[in-house]
């Protein structure tokens, strides 16, 4: 039978006094920790919105339907014990659940929660980042007992064990169900439950939960306090206030070790990359140096687009901006990738080169133009935009940054597509269509295609090789489509890379970490007290 394998000196005082709270608290508690993060949730709804900040607290609550690893770790991780063809023609899949796994709740996870969850997905209404995307292949789910569910994804469809470790499930309520954040109270089913929570006063309270499991010796109690200053959060484990802290530079981290602080670094997927428009004739903020429109879009010509890229000195960016703290990107997939490709390098520096492009495309006097970027969502963003426009001095572009709070800003670049260049940070997936879907195909919002794509770049070569990419359930060929896909955008310069994050967390030496080998992501059921 065939078988496919989804695959914070002190505390301001907005937040003092949640502080004491968790301090006292925690002489009832023999195994807890307190971890301050930069950036709070927007929402513990884990449907509602589909960012980082939001996700790095509810994937500890919400278990997925695959783990997003690659191969056997995928169900390993998962609440889907086994994944089976049944019809090719109708791309119909029997999806096998963990038997015994339950809530928080208490209650026993069957299908009906599965099909609440998707459907949830499906009808919430002004989700600012949808997870309709990973749900929509779905065309059809039919109940075979209460642990089997026929699964008939769209035809041809190859690539949903991606999609599935996206989708969180959510224990169907009851008819008389509490409210949480404006929605409804749900129970998950991973490793802590939530105890207590106001995003107001930047504290979530979570206990473990022995349920699970997966779960193994985690530290019972996890308090999370959010203080978006690098320097308060690093002075709060300075001060014995929290116990570990993100974000941090390495010239923090060295601060800290010479204390006889605790670190770890994680190398990141994350890349950091500018858009561009190149789907307007006339770009709003892009002018000629005395402020007058320009009669066609510079954008739309490759050659301009790459002379931006090369004039940029990645290098120097990592060094003098990121502290060092950063890997070069040449491609939107991590070297090590199995959807990176080989004949991609980081992309070098070259001023001459840039400027005799410029000549060429007839823009050898430069213009004008500013690039947008939003201010604390990313490592040092509103530094690196800053440090990109002094940068295109050298090829005559008058550039200069702007910076915009988080929420204002991807409203504008994403839905409102406002600006000309934009800076924004991507994740990719274990499947490549999360990525080329939302980055490189037009925007549609009734398919959920191009959500992510601020320039409105289109590439019709390219449209046809993410459709056959999709259709192509050989793990491997899709694959080496995926690789040619990756090998034409950046040829094509859809996007300018910028760098890979790399993630600095600070911690007291009461504090271990023991994360999975071969993962970034930060595990807090991976956290351990020092004995």
């Amino acid at each position: 039978m065939l078988r496919s394998i989804m695959s914070f000196k002190n505390i301001k005082s907005r937040v003092l006094s949640s502080l004491i709270l968790i301090v006292i608290s925690s002489q009832c508690f023999a195994s807890e920790i307190r971890i301050a993060l930069k950036n709070k949730p927007d929402t513990l709804d884990p449907h509602r919105y589909n960012v980082g900040n939001n996700l790095q607290v509810t994937s500890s609550i919400y278990q997925q339907l695959i783990g997003d690893e690659f191969g056997n770790e995928s169900l390993q991780e998962g609440i889907i014990e086994d994944i089976v063809l049944i019809d090719q023609v109708l791309n119909t899949w029997q999806v096998n659940l963990r038997k015994n796994i339950k809530f928080h709740n208490g209650k026993e996870l069957t299908v009906e929660d599965v099909i609440f969850s998707i459907d949830r997905i499906r009808q919430l209404p002004n989700s600012p980042s949808s997870f309709r995307q990973y749900v929509e292949p779905i065309v059809s789910m039919t109940v075979v007992d209460q642990y089997r569910i026929d699964m008939r994804f769209k035809k041809g469809y190859a690539e949903f064990n991606g999609d599935l470790s996206k989708i969180s499930i959510v224990s169907k309520p009851s008819p008389t169900y509490t409210h949480l954040d404006n929605d409804v109270s749900f129970s998950g089913t991973h490793f802590y439950r939530l105890v207590n929570y106001d995003l107001e006063k930047n504290v979530v309270e979570l206990e473990r939960f022995d349920g699970n499991r997966l779960i193994e010796n985690a530290i019972k109690k996890v308090n999370y306090v959010f203080i978006s200053d690098d320097n308060e959060r690093m002075e709060a484990l300075i001060n014995n206030e929290v116990d570990v802290v993100d974000r941090l530079s390495l010239k923090q981290i060295k601060q800290l070790q010479k204390k006889g602080f605790k670190s770890f670094t994680r190398n990141t997927n994350r890349v950091i990359f500018l858009q561009l428009d190149t789907f307007r004739e006339q770009t709003p903020f892009i002018t000629d140096h005395k402020g007058r429109s320009l009669d066609t879009n510079p954008l739309k010509d490759r050659r301009v687009r790459q002379a931006i890229s090369i004039a940029i000195n990645r290098e120097q960016l990592i060094e003098s901006v990121m502290d060092g703290n950063a890997n070069p990107a040449g491609q939107i997939f991590l070297s090590g990738s199995l959807l990176a490709s080989k004949n991609l390098k980081p992309i070098n520096h070259n001023l001459q080169k840039a400027r005799r492009l410029m000549k060429e495309a007839g823009y050898k006097n430069g213009f004008k133009l500013t690039i947008h970027g939003p201010e604390g969502r990313y490592i040092r963003d509103k530094q690196l935009i800053n440090a990109i426009a002094s940068m295109l001095a050298d090829i005559n572009i008058d550039a200069q940054a702007k910076s915009l709070p988080a929420k204002e800003y991807f409203a504008k670049a994403l839905a409102k597509h406002t600006f000309s260049i934009n800076l924004l940070g991507w994740a990719p997936n274990v499947n490549g269509s999360y990525t080329f879907n939302n980055l490189f195909l037009p925007p549609d919002r009734d398919r959920q295609l191009g959500s992510g794509n601020a320039g409105r770049y289109n590439n019709e070569k390219l449209n046809q090789l993410i459709l056959k990419a999709q259709e192509t359930f050989d793990d491997i060929y899709r694959r080496q489509l995926y690789q040619r896909a990756s090998e034409l955008v950046i040829n094509d310069v859809a996007i300018i890379p910028l760098h890979f994050q790399v993630v600095n967390w600070g911690m007291s030496a009461k504090v271990n970490y023991f994360p999975k080998p071969g993962t970034w992501r930060t595990n807090i059921a991976s956290f351990r007290l020092a004995r």
